[in-house]
């Protein structure tokens, strides 16, 4: 496993070589990690194409980056949980355009029990975590295999694909999909124009684990990095080509636990220590 660049101080430090006025696809874009990657790339005179449900915040988002830093942008509107929508945002995004860097940073995770959560709100979390990132990173790497051009995909998984949790079952197993889809496409293109790369980020300061119906305990607040670093260890990881990238030490060292204690344990553990950090929203 890639070891965490968690020395990342300024981005201009991160290796972007013959990417300036290039497009990149950026999913989930309209807050959180999402709105993090694309302000980086925007400081490095990359353009964006902003994929979210909410335009109001793409277009904010895109507006200030343009005043700010001179890129070009284009808001898509979708909602990933729905057929045929990566479809959509590839079609629309690669208009008159060669897309070299695509970032599925869309995601979803409910919590609650299996049984007793909606088939819904466990299906919308596989058809956006794990249908709809696979369509994207299939359609845009045979795009990019076609230009020819040095080309990243960074797909966001979680330490929660180490990991199986009780009452986040499907969360869990969508995580370590992306996890093991992202590493054996890194190998499976490494002689290409292509990098793959997984970022696993743990506790998060975002709205991401409110919206999954989340309440988040003070004490977890403690723990939680900021959005702006998960992004700038993820970036750095992609642009140095690594495979599979965990960020911020104690995320490093539960994912090493998880190697070492046995599952069951561990399953046990995750879901004790999980519970002590958040609870599901009444």
């Amino acid at each position: 496993m890639s070891k965490e660049c968690c020395e990342v101080k300024d981005v201009k430090k991160i290796t972007i070589q013959n990417l300036k006025g290039s497009w990149a696809v950026v999913t989930g874009a309209s807050g959180g990690i999402g709105a993090e990657f694309a302000k980086l790339l925007a400081q490095n005179q990359i353009n964006l194409i902003l994929v979210a449900r909410r335009a109001d915040r793409l277009e904010q988002l895109g507006k200030e980056l343009k005043e700010k830093y001179g890129i070009e942008y284009e808001v898509l509107q979708h909602d990933l949980s729905l057929h045929d929508e990566a479809k959509k945002v590839f079609n629309e995004a690669v208009k008159n355009k060669k897309v070299q860097i695509l970032i599925n940073n869309a995601g979803i995770g409910n919590l609650g029990s299996f049984t007793e959560s909606t088939l819904e709100n466990q299906m919308q979390m596989v058809n956006i975590n794990i249908s709809s990132l696979t369509e994207l990173t299939y359609f845009f790497t045979n795009h990019m295999l076609k230009h020819k051009m040095p080309s990243y995909v960074i797909n966001v998984a979680s330490i929660a694909s180490y990991a199986a949790i009780p009452t986040f079952s499907v969360y869990c197993a969508t995580k370590s999909f992306v996890k093991s889809f992202s590493l054996s496409l890194h190998h499976e293109l490494a002689n290409s124009n292509i990098s793959v790369t997984a970022v696993a980020p743990g506790g998060t300061a975002t709205d991401f684990m409110e919206r999954g119906g989340q309440v988040v305990h003070k004490n977890a607040h403690k723990t939680m990095m900021s959005p702006e670093t998960v992004a700038r260890i993820g970036l750095k990881a992609a642009f140095d080509r690594k495979s599979v990238v965990v960020t911020g030490g104690l995320n490093q060292m539960i994912t090493t636990l998880a190697k070492i204690i046995p599952e069951n344990c561990f399953t046990k553990l995750g879901g004790y220590v999980y519970r002590l950090a958040v609870s599901e929203k009444k």
